[in-house]
């Protein structure tokens, strides 16, 4: 579709990775090409491009389940900005999740939530991006309770269930892309036999992202991030909910310092969604 100026806007392909890659390291974020994969194997991308046929902004939505979904990765080239394509892109996410009755959530920026509430989303809660250097040392953590262990194959299913009953929607294709890329991060907390937490990580172009963190109290946090920082060597996310102040508190002690906030959105009415009392930290405000 033409939009002005011989801009033409297109859905994003997989042939479009390297080039969203481009957009996404401009802008200084973290996104790899499996990331990108990922998003768009599931989801449906949006973008523009010019008239030499140069990729110059993209979005995307991310569907979890029949209900929901995630609207993410607004980017636009530097030399293309304030022409109103964001804005563009963001109503063609909008306009197509509401052709199939789905509602939209996004994790905003502190400017990016202006540019969201004109058009209707209204704010959650809040989320820090906490962010940890490489040479930051690490402390002795206590010793790995009998309660925290690996993740396996057999226990996905479980896994699974439980974040669709505490999330409130599917992201099974996320978890599963999660647990497959990253398996010896993926750490889950029983009680009573039954599985009650779990934490997931993955790479990035410039930090390990930890997230989800899934958990039932704090302590149960510490130990299933304390088994994942001690096979990371680098730097480290963990995008970690306002919620809860002493989460944030144990993760500045561990040298973690806070880079920059988001605010989770909606836009519509979700009675049922999310349980944020019992998730630590969320995936990441491209994925959810």
């Amino acid at each position: 579709m033409a939009i002005t100026n011989g801009l033409i806007e297109r859905d994003l392909t997989p042939d479009d990775i390297s080039s969203a890659l481009v957009l996404s390291e401009e802008a200084g974020w973290n996104q790899t090409a499996r990331d990108w994969q990922l998003m768009l194997h599931h989801g449906r991308g949006f973008g523009i491009e010019s008239e030499k046929g140069q990729l110059v902004a993209t979005a995307l939505t991310l569907q979890h389940g029949n209900q929901l979904a995630w609207i993410s990765m607004v980017l636009v080239a530097g030399s293309f900005r304030k022409q109103g394509l964001a804005t563009h892109l963001l109503n063609s996410c909008v306009d197509s999740l509401s052709s199939l009755s789905i509602i939209p959530l996004l994790d905003a920026t502190k400017a990016g939530r202006l540019v969201y509430s004109k058009i209707g989303f209204k704010p959650l809660y809040g989320i820090q991006r906490m962010f940890r250097q490489e040479n930051s040392p690490l402390p002795s953590f206590d010793q790995q309770p009998a309660a925290i262990r690996s993740i396996t194959e057999s226990d996905l299913t479980a896994i699974l269930s439980l974040d669709r009953e505490i999330f409130g929607a599917d992201r099974s294709a996320v978890l599963r892309h999660l647990y497959d890329r990253q398996p010896s991060c993926a750490y889950m907390a029983t009680q009573n036999s039954r599985i009650c937490g779990y934490v997931m990580a993955r790479e990035g172009s410039h930090a390990f992202h930890i997230g989800p963190v899934v958990v039932p109290d704090c302590e149960a946090a510490r130990h299933l991030i304390g088994q994942v920082l001690k096979g990371i060597n680098g730097p480290v996310y963990i995008d970690a909910m306002d919620l809860h102040s002493d989460f944030q508190s144990w993760l500045r002690e561990l040298g973690f310092v806070r880079q920059r906030s988001f605010t989770r959105m909606v836009l519509g009415d979700l009675p049922e969604f999310d349980q944020p009392g019992l998730i630590y930290a969320s995936v990441g405000p491209e994925l959810g």
